[in-house]
């Protein structure tokens, strides 16, 4: 019963993490050191997996083999619902994006991670003693929603000082949602704005940022590490449109660079040069645009006269 429980509480784990890589979210392109869904897949295809993964655990919470009594069923569904729904989960991802458009007040920092993470934790806690028909949850739900807080805390800060090896997905040098400022994403000076009650927007005072910005950027220093071995290549085409890689794009190439699983490469096929993404498996190595027909799939091992030209640092997207 108690596995059951906890296949349920990781199922809606699961569906939050492919939920919240998303690019409406947080973007990630790594999670546990592979490729996140929506980045192997497609977007549609995360929401869908994500989704699957919520039902699943409803459904396993139901079932007569999670506990003979139904009561205990419906406790553990309603639990699980509070735990993961508006009044949980939800509700603190919604305060989370809304913490981009204002600076938060301590209180509701601590709100946000006690919904976000902490009333998973509590569910997690708690499970058990009503699998076990306990009353009493107090001091089992205090404890749970001070792990919960403690574990937030310490996922931000790896966030910024974690190692990505170790952590398998990439490391935030700063959040910009941190600082109450647009999830948008540009080169040059940033523009910080503030979402006012009555729906106009305004820019932030420099004396109220967190940071001094700089009065101008030199993307040089930002986009090439090793300059005599790295090149700029305008994408003409729409076959990696599945990576995000679009007609037009300028893509920051580095010749230097070691290819890795994943990689996104410059190649040389036919004495032409074309953007694919590197897949090395056990049993072969080849390139592919990442879409679902496997037909448009270069083999490397059946083709040892194809040479990788170079990394893809970086995506440079038109407007």
């Amino acid at each position: 019963m108690a596995f059951r429980a906890a296949a349920a509480i990781e199922l809606i784990h699961c569906y939050s993490l492919v939920h919240d890589d998303l690019p409406a979210m947080d973007d990630d392109d790594l999670r546990r050191g592979h490729m996140t869904c929506h980045k192997k897949y497609d977007d549609a295809t995360a929401i869908l997996v994500g989704d699957a993964f919520q039902s699943l655990a409803f459904e396993i919470l139901s079932d007569k083999k999670t506990h003979p009594n139904a009561n205990v069923r419906c406790n553990l569904i309603n639990e699980l619902s509070k735990a993961s729904g508006a009044t949980g989960m939800v509700g603190g991802q919604m305060l989370d994006l809304d913490a981009e458009k204002k600076k938060l007040s301590l209180s509701e920092i601590l709100m946000l991670q006690k919904l976000k993470t902490g009333e998973l934790f509590r569910f997690s806690c708690v499970a058990g003693l009503i699998l076990s028909e306990q009353k009493n949850l107090k001091h089992f739900e205090e404890f749970a929603n001070k792990l919960g807080l403690a574990f937030q805390i310490k996922d931000d800060l790896l966030d910024v000082e974690g190692d990505e090896k170790q952590m398998g997905k990439k490391k935030v040098t700063y959040r910009l949602k941190d600082w109450g400022i647009s999830r948008q994403r540009y080169w040059g000076c940033p523009i910080h704005m503030i979402y006012l009650e009555d729906g106009s927007v305004v820019p932030v005072d420099k004396s109220e940022l967190p940071v001094e910005l700089p009065d101008d950027i030199d993307l040089n220093s930002h986009l090439i590490t090793n300059a005599p071995a790295t090149f700029i290549i305008r994408v003409q085409g729409k076959s990696m449109t599945n990576v995000g890689i679009y007609d037009g794009d300028l893509l920051i190439v580095d010749k230097s660079l070691n290819p890795k699983n994943f990689s996104t490469v410059i190649a040389n096929v036919n004495e032409e040069l074309v953007v694919k993404t590197l897949i090395k498996s056990k049993e072969t190595n080849y390139l592919t645009s990442g879409s679902k027909n496997t037909s448009d799939r270069i083999n490397l091992t059946d083709n040892p006269e194809i040479v990788i030209w170079g990394v893809v640092t970086y995506v440079i997207h038109k407007q």
